[in-house]
């Protein structure tokens, strides 16, 4: 038990570390011509101008109650996302199963 949560907590941070340390600023979505206003507001909104370890700590909460955070593109939670897509082959199956 006490190595799971040991393991779980590593790769959590390896991970956390990784996207964290990845190129280019999660801000940028704004574009190049935006105000310096407006990138400080959204990097206030996504919590980057906090120290790291509460960074962390943040992250690893929302995903323990599966919360991965809102999607750039579609405007909506990744949860759901992953809800719809992953249901997506079980509801095939199934009708699949009715119709023989």
């Amino acid at each position: 038990m006490v190595s799971t949560i040991a393991v779980i907590a590593l790769v959590g941070i390896f991970v956390f570390l990784l996207l964290r340390r990845s190129p280019g600023d999660p801000a940028a979505i704004a574009g190049d011509n935006a105000a310096p206003q407006m990138i400080a507001g959204i990097r206030e909104n996504l919590g980057l101008n906090k120290p790291l370890p509460i960074q962390f700590v943040h992250w690893m909460m929302g995903m323990f109650v599966g919360d991965f955070g809102a999607s750039v593109f579609a405007g909506d939670q990744l949860s759901n996302s992953f809800r719809n897509d992953w249901s997506r082959p079980f509801r095939w199956r199934s009708s699949r199963r009715l119709l023989r």
